[in-house]
């Protein structure tokens, strides 16, 4: 019997001893470097110093992974890595580690390219991957293709980072000094699950897709998330999801555009302007914004684009989430009204875009907006000779007034209604062969206005003039009323036809219209 323990206990310490000084001297010596590089078509692994006291637990120091499949490529640094590593796996596209800690980490991920792919013309703001020269992929060339290459995948269990540098996927990039703890599942732009994922950091860089910029102060975000399928169009894998976040940042306006299109699918409106103090404090549960949360954001300058124009000026923009529904409110002191080419319209008191929609995160498309438009001064109504027809022969010479209005979007479809009224003193307003002074009221009836196409149905609106003087034909009519009302009013940009309309027209006599008339058209 004491021979047999002997026998087991030299085999064990023989076991022992030829694992820590083969396994040692195989990670030491080139020979394992190369094993790790067979092939650097799929992986790439380099260190500068590897060790291993406990089977299948191995410290690395300077440690830089590469991996890549057909359709996207991975980068892992770090300074150093402690935990149970499984590197047989990386022969088969995955990268696991478990009861892993790890210091001084980036982590980078791009997609691959295929010549003529739109983000080739973004290629300078994809992350470099040390060992893949190039994003863009070769399909003629004799690479290792496609079918024979399952997609990657990376699975951390009890993970713990200390000093998380940059997080850089496509053309996202953070940048701090982050402590994360957690599980995480990600087959990159494929399949994302999250155990109890716990992110802190304070003075870090935050940039989605330049220049939309956000500067951190300090972020806490916990995070748990079921396996979700990140290919799918819609938001029902949001479902799972379970989320405490305390944010205070300054903050580019671009960062509302993700909002606006990628969450409301209201693309024809964007922001930006000056960096402004942002502040978040949101819970999710089950997918559902609790009660309670808030969003605060201020700018001392912003400029919105909307269908028509540009508004801009100080803006303080606020979210809540109460009863089920979100809100978020955003509001244009001193705002100024622009033509696209930069020519001002108008200026404005205040200038609003109210939006809302359940805080059910899966059903976040689903949103309501309204523009609202107070106290709006037009200096010069010549301005607004852009929104008549050139057909219609009229163009606005002198005058100012007083402009208010509203439009409530919807994001699907695409849509918008509302009305806009003009009250201005001291008009003149010239015809081909006549010329109009009085006072305006005008008022435009948008019954419907298709965002991606930029058709509006205006049947209803109307003009009005009091106490005008008309000349016509050398003669003078004073202390008249015109008015004229379009129905059926259509705009259709995309059509042959641009503008369809009757208009109907009245006055307090008719003998000046008549007078109208013979000066434009032969009788």
């Amino acid at each position: 019997m004491k021979k047999l323990l002997r026998v087991l206990g030299v085999t064990v310490m023989s076991v022992v001893v030829l694992y820590y000084v083969g396994v040692n001297a195989l990670l030491a010596s080139p020979l394992g470097v190369r094993l790790f590089n067979s092939k650097p078509e799929l992986v790439q692994i380099h260190y500068d110093r590897a060790w291993t006291l406990v089977p299948l637990r191995v410290d690395v120091e300077g440690f830089q992974l590469s991996m890549q499949d057909r359709l996207v490529q991975i980068s892992i640094a770090a300074d150093r890595v402690h935990g149970n590593l499984h590197p047989w796996t990386l022969m088969d596209g995955k990268f696991i580690a478990t009861q892993v800690t790890a210091s001084g980490v980036a982590m980078r991920v791009r997609p691959r390219l295929t010549k003529g792919d739109p983000l080739e013309a973004h290629l300078d703001e994809l992350p470099p991957i040390p060992g893949y020269e190039t994003a863009v992929r070769d399909v003629s060339s004799n690479e290792v293709q496609a079918e024979d290459i399952r997609f990657l995948s990376l699975e951390f269990k009890d993970l713990t980072v200390h000093h998380l540098r940059e997080l850089w996927i496509d053309r996202i990039r953070y940048t701090g000094d982050a402590e994360v703890t957690g599980g995480l599942l990600y087959e990159p732009f494929r399949k994302l699950r999250i155990d109890d994922g716990h992110f802190t950091d304070a003075s870090s860089r935050l940039v989605a897709v330049q220049p939309n910029e956000v500067a951190i102060k300090q972020v806490d975000l916990r995070v748990t998330l079921p396996q979700v399928n990140l290919g799918s169009m819609d938001f029902a894998w949001l479902r799972g999801l379970v989320a405490d976040v305390k944010l205070s940042a300054e903050a580019d306006p671009r960062f509302l555009n993700s909002y606006l299109t990628n969450v409301a699918g209201l693309s024809t409106l964007g922001a930006s302007g000056a960096v402004g103090p942002l502040e978040v404090d949101v819970q999710i549960d089950q997918g559902v914004v609790a009660d309670g949360a808030v969003l605060t954001y201020r700018t001392p300058k912003v400029a919105v684009r909307l269908p028509l124009v540009e508004v801009s000026g100080a803006a303080a923009v606020k979210g809540k989430a109460g009863k089920g529904r979100l809100a978020l409110d955003v509001e244009v002191s001193r705002a100024s009204l622009r033509q696209r080419d930069g020519a001002q319209l108008a200026m404005a008191d205040r200038f609003a875009l109210l939006a809302s929609s359940s805080a059910d995160l899966v059903l976040l498309p689903d949103v309501d907006a309204e523009l609202l438009l107070r106290g709006g001064f037009v200096k010069t109504l010549a301005s607004l000779n852009q929104f008549i027809p050139t057909g219609a022969g009229v163009r606005l010479a002198e005058g100012s007034g007083m402009l208010e209005g509203n439009l409530s979007l919807d994001a699907v479809p695409a849509r918008a209604r509302g009305r806009l009224d003009l009250v201005a003193n001291d008009v003149v307003v010239k015809n081909r062969a006549a010329t109009v002074a009085g006072r305006l009221l005008a008022h435009a009836e948008i019954r419907s206005f298709n965002l991606d196409t930029g058709a509006i149905d205006l049947s209803g609106s109307t003009i009005a003039i009091e106490n005008a003087t008309l000349q016509a034909g050398g003669r003078r009519w004073p202390k008249l009323w015109l008015r004229a009302v379009a129905d059926p009013c259509l705009l259709t940009p995309k059509s042959k036809v641009l503008w369809s309309a009757n208009v109907a027209v009245g006055s307090s006599n008719l003998q000046p219209l008549l007078a109208i008339v013979s000066a434009n058209v032969p009788l």
